[in-house]
């Protein structure tokens, strides 16, 4: 990789962020240029079939290698840390709930089995070859590898006010996907696996899931009625 572009380590990260960002932008393009009109799980495949083509071409194109992408079985224990997954999810969703803040608008209106094939599962594993298989694989000799991964992520979802969510939303899904992504970045830096990153961001997401129905039982159960958000 530094054959590649032999200059300072700034510079160097900086060429790393912009390819990722291209690679998230260009992905966006093709989804709403080819998916204008159609239901929200159509945009959704799209976008995140295009993030993994347009990554793994580019991964192609700096030479790297499966092992050195990520594409190998993990080196060291990760179950119990990807497991944490979950209480990252529960936080997000709770945050949400406990702020009144409506729900990421890519999900809603979304039947449970777009949801958990496009969403929860499909774009796990997108968003982790992008962020830890691409950007995390071309920054592996750069000591801020693994904060630059994680807030690159959740910068990511900086994406949803074009979506029209409101601030309140977005700050709280970027603060907690940032936190994902730092044990995402964790997981591959120490175990040099993708799958360690993907199965915590899937916990993640079910966790989300998880948590919002354990807070409306709790508020039903204590209040006797459904949370505002949800009246």
């Amino acid at each position: 990789m530094k054959d590649l572009f032999p200059h300072s380590k700034a510079v160097f990260t900086a060429i790393a962020i912009a390819m990722a960002a291209a690679v998230f932008l260009v992905s966006g393009q093709v989804a709403e240029w080819t998916t204008h009109g159609s239901p929200v799980w159509v945009n959704q495949a799209v976008l995140k079939g295009s993030i993994i083509v347009l990554s793994l071409a580019a991964m192609r194109a700096l030479r790297l290698g499966r092992k050195e992408s990520g594409f190998a079985m993990p080196s060291a224990p990760w179950r119990l840390k990807a497991a944490l997954g979950l209480a990252a999810g529960a936080g997000a969703t709770w945050s949400l709930l406990l702020t009144g803040s409506p729900p990421n608008p890519v999900v809603a209106g979304m039947s449970v089995g777009a949801l958990v094939l496009w969403v929860f599962l499909f774009s796990s594993i997108s968003e982790e070859v992008l962020c830890r298989g691409l950007l995390q694989s071309m920054l592996a000799e750069v000591d801020a590898r693994i904060a630059i991964s994680a807030l690159f992520f959740g910068a990511m979802h900086l994406s949803l006010f074009l979506r029209g969510a409101p601030a309140s939303t977005v700050l709280i899904l970027v603060f907690w996907t940032s936190v994902l992504g730092w044990l995402a970045a964790l997981l591959r830096d120490r175990t040099g696996s993708l799958l360690p990153p993907v199965i915590a961001h899937i916990a993640f997401n079910f966790g989300g899931a998880i948590g919002g129905a354990v807070y409306v039982i709790a508020y039903r159960v204590t209040t006797g009625t459904l949370p505002p958000i949800l009246r």
